[in-house]
């Protein structure tokens, strides 16, 4: 039931999306990811834990720079410029390379971390947006399910996407 594919979800505050996201990796048996993903950026870079876990998920004035730069430099080996990286822009740097390469060797559900962008490309992943309010500050286009979760339980909301995952195979 759908446990071939990746799921992203994208939220809004309060929507509940990461109990969610919980909610359909724990019933698929796949991994979950969220702020799981800052331990794992640590362990690879050899940074302690602390210096990532206030970074915001939200890009910061440098990032185009930093992605123009910074990320083309250190897709094609050359990381010096790491070093002189804003650490929000190390850790959104460093989560976009596990992302990638967790998406060649397992399922999961990633909650935030612009893993919809990030995996934009690949044709097995779908796109979740989750919202609690009527109106949505995201362009709903841009996803593959949408769910306002005003009047649904977490429980009620996972199945929605197990249910869409069934539907579309």
């Amino acid at each position: 039931m759908g446990s071939n594919k990746i799921i992203t979800i994208t939220r809004q505050y309060g929507s509940g999306g990461h109990d969610i996201g919980k909610a359909v990796a724990d019933r698929l048996g796949i991994s979950f990811y969220d702020k799981e993903l800052i331990s794992l950026v640590a362990k690879e870079s050899g940074i302690a834990p602390e210096v990532f876990e206030n970074a915001d998920e939200r890009a910061t004035n440098s990032l185009l720079y930093s992605l123009s730069v910074g990320l083309y430099n250190y897709g094609n080996g050359f990381s010096s410029t790491m070093d002189d990286l804003p650490v929000n822009d190390k850790l959104y740097i460093l989560q976009h390379k596990i992302i990638k390469e967790k998406a060649e060797s397992e399922k999961f559900v990633v909650v935030g971390r612009c893993a919809d962008y990030i995996l934009r490309k690949y044709d097995n992943v779908v796109k979740v947006f989750i919202y609690a309010e009527l109106e949505s500050r995201s362009n709903p286009e841009n996803y593959d399910l949408c769910i306002n979760t005003t009047r649904l339980s977490v429980e009620q909301a996972a199945d929605l996407i197990l249910n869409y995952l069934e539907i579309i195979g």
